[in-house]
């Protein structure tokens, strides 16, 4: 007896044809069941189809323990069995089970967990040694990966760093030595992941209380981007905020308001999906531009001469980054257009002055002041500020009658210093007699009662 390949065996003995005594016989060969513990199986048995003294069996399990009975038989009946033969195992084939998987779910967005079921046994053909598992993109033929466990007890396994957001086809086989099985395949998606960098964050605007913003979406989004949070600092007080951006384009493009003027901030943004906020872009280090500074004040408007005003000013309290000129205005009663003058302005003084000159004598004529910043986006463009209040000044030409209510105003001043004088001094005497009448007085009454004592 011998073994076949597969699931076939040959069995064999002693050629009876060749003893003349012997009469034409046929043979029954009985199968027990699967293992060396089984029971013989007659309704199995296999004729013969001669008194040859080997036959092949075939339509057996691959990887099984048989053992085998022989039976002669003639015309008038069959003999005992033979004794059985010495246990044989058929050859390994591949197993031609699938697992079976009961499980498959993203753990997070570079996970997934699948849980499964062996195969039935009898469709192992060898001896279990494991399993293997392949995974791959979807959209992607090639690039795939395995993964071989060599533990028959295993029920689950979880696949890690695998792409945010992206459909797997995975495959579970079983193997023994003779190859590998089947394979059961389910197709998985990995959980929403944190987007990359939004790209090229830029600045195309920049004003005194705003700034406009463009970029591009993050090349790898891992999974739906709902929005944009663009975070702004301020650098003086070290403060943030954040400002959300929905309706998410491939070219964004936002326009970041309600800032202050003339002050330093940095920029970035981040995009973010259902669960994650992503990586931030670059940063922009901006600062935005200068605004009007408040109003000057004027402090003091006097006559100069016959057809000139000296003006002089204090600088605005609110100004931003500096005042780079100012502008006098002014105009006579006659007319309804103000003239202009334009003063570059010292960084260094508080107070300003000039003198207006070529004027009109006898003439009421009102000033105002206004500073002004030039931008630092724009060099050509200039902050205006509000102007001062309007001052009015009467120039008067020194005429004769003019210099004679002068001398009477000298005058009539001389003699209120003079009568001044004269009301002191009398004071001053007034007290002085007091003084002394009352001390004498008091020396009077003194002397009368220490008479009357007596």
């Amino acid at each position: 007896m011998g073994f076949g390949r597969g699931r076939k065996i040959a069995n064999s003995r002693h050629d009876s044809t060749k003893d003349p005594l012997c009469v034409w016989v046929t043979y029954l060969l009985n199968l027990p069941s699967v293992g060396e513990s089984g029971e013989w199986d007659e309704s199995n048995d296999i004729m013969t189809t001669g008194n040859g003294t080997s036959w092949q069996v075939i339509g057996l399990q691959p990887y099984t323990v048989y053992s085998f009975r022989v039976v002669a038989v003639n015309a008038i009946g069959a003999s005992r069995p033979s004794k059985e033969s010495y246990y044989m195992v058929t050859l390994r084939e591949v197993p031609d089970g699938k697992p079976n998987i009961t499980y498959a779910h993203n753990t997070s967005s570079s996970s997934i967990l699948i849980q499964w079921a062996p195969p039935p046994k009898h469709t192992l053909h060898g001896e279990f040694l494991g399993y293997r598992i392949t995974y791959r993109l979807r959209e992607r033929v090639r690039g795939e990966r395995e993964i071989t466990l060599r533990d028959p007890l295993a029920t689950e396994f979880t696949i890690r760093g695998l792409n945010a957001f992206s459909q797997y086809l995975i495959s579970l086989q079983v193997f023994n030595p003779a190859g590998i099985g089947p394979a059961t395949t389910v197709a998985v998606m990995t959980d929403e992941g944190a987007p990359s960098r939004p790209k090229n964050l830029t600045a195309t605007r920049i004003t005194n209380n705003s700034v406009k913003l463009r970029w591009l979406e993050p090349e790898h989004a891992n999974g739906i981007i709902q929005g944009y949070n663009i975070y702004h600092l301020d650098v003086g007080p070290n403060h943030t905020e954040r400002k959300k951006v929905q309706s998410p384009q491939q070219v964004m493009e936002y326009v970041l308001g309600s800032l202050k003027p003339y002050t330093q901030y940095k920029v970035w943004v981040k995009a973010y999906t259902g669960k994650n906020e992503g990586l931030a872009s670059n940063s922009l280090e901006i600062i935005t531009d200068v605004q009007s500074p408040s109003a000057p004040f004027i402090t003091n408007l006097t006559c100069q001469s016959m057809d000139s005003i000296y003006v002089q000013w204090d600088r605005p309290k609110i100004v931003y980054h500096r005042i780079d000129y100012y502008f006098i205005a002014y105009r006579s009663e006659n007319t309804w257009d103000f003239e202009e003058i334009s003063v570059s302005s010292s960084q260094e003084r508080q107070s300003h002055a000039m003198i207006i000159s070529n004027l009109t004598s006898n003439m009421m004529y009102e000033v105002k002041i206004q500073g002004a910043s030039r931008s630092v986006v724009e060099h050509s463009k200039l902050y205006k500020g509000p102007y001062s209040d309007l001052k009015k000044i009467f120039l008067q030409s020194l005429t004769n009658s003019a210099l004679e209510e002068v001398t009477i105003g000298v005058g009539i001043i001389a003699g209120i210093i003079s009568v001044s004088l004269v009301l002191l001094v009398a004071i001053l005497a007034f007290v002085l007699w007091r003084k002394y009448f009352q001390a004498a007085y008091y020396y009077l009454m003194m002397i009368l009662l220490k008479a009357c004592n007596i």
